[in-house]
């Protein structure tokens, strides 16, 4: 018999387990010393026990595989979560600049319309990192005007990947599935966290509990901290840009 504990990932505070070095693979192998692990250590091994469902992972590891590799021959992709979107990410910043102003919020109300400027950082911070072959570019659905105009901007110069790919490729894999239609978005959501925390290199959303989901993930895996990376850096080199008077 097992215990039930509804939310835990909402109940326990897991940031813990970003602290210090990933558990090794041997130490895996063993079982959990209560007395001496720490609560990190811990932390670790339950994200480690507990991936995305079965059937997720496939379809994340059939559009690697089948779709992904086809353009990308190593299949080495950078990740992008793309969250600073208005009436979610941005509610808080236009409910704080009420009272007080935020640098990041500053940030992100100057660059968010600023595609071209974007992609432009996008394209350098791929261009600096020749192990890698292309893009996916994860993002709220209602974010694909921008999404679109952003990958516009790169144009051919990198191969790019958005959700419609990624979604039809789904689909394609359970064509009449009405659980899937009725519960797609959550489905989806998963799946491209599944997609992002597979990735190369990840460049994560500040503030957002879905890409520190992928982060902890990543760090449990052994995957070097240098491979998971904030993406405000890129919204702060564009504001330079459009004012280069500022320090």
């Amino acid at each position: 018999k097992c215990a039930l504990w509804v939310f835990p990932y909402h109940c326990i505070q897991f940031n813990d387990s970003l602290i210090g070095n990933a558990t090794s693979e041997d130490q895996l192998n063993d079982s959990p010393d209560l007395s001496s692990e720490s609560n990190a250590d811990l932390m670790r091994r339950i994200i480690r026990a507990t991936p995305r469902p079965k059937y997720l992972r496939n379809i994340a590891k059939s559009f690697i595989k089948n779709v992904i590799e086809q353009k990308m021959q190593n299949g080495k992709y950078l990740a992008l979560h793309w969250r600073y979107n208005h009436g979610d990410w941005l509610f808080h910043c236009e409910r704080k600049l009420k009272y007080k102003k935020s640098p990041v919020c500053d940030v992100v109300l100057e660059t968010i319309d600023k595609p071209k400027m974007i992609a432009a950082e996008i394209v350098d911070f791929f261009n600096a990192r020749p192990e890698l072959e292309g893009i996916y570019i994860a993002a709220p659905l209602e974010e694909r005007p921008l999404i679109d105009a952003i990958k516009s901007s790169i144009g051919e110069t990198v191969p790019i990947l958005i959700g419609d790919s990624l979604m039809n490729h789904m689909l394609s894999m359970y064509p009449n599935c009405q659980w899937m239609e009725d519960n797609f978005h959550d489905i989806f959501s998963s799946l491209e966290q599944e997609i992002c925390s597979l990735s190369d290199t990840f460049l994560y959303a500040a503030g957002s509990s879905w890409s520190r989901n992928i982060m902890m993930e990543r760090h449990a895996r052994n995957i070097p901290d240098e491979k998971s990376l904030e993406n405000m850096a890129l919204l702060f080199k564009v504001r330079k840009k459009l004012h280069p008077e500022r320090k």
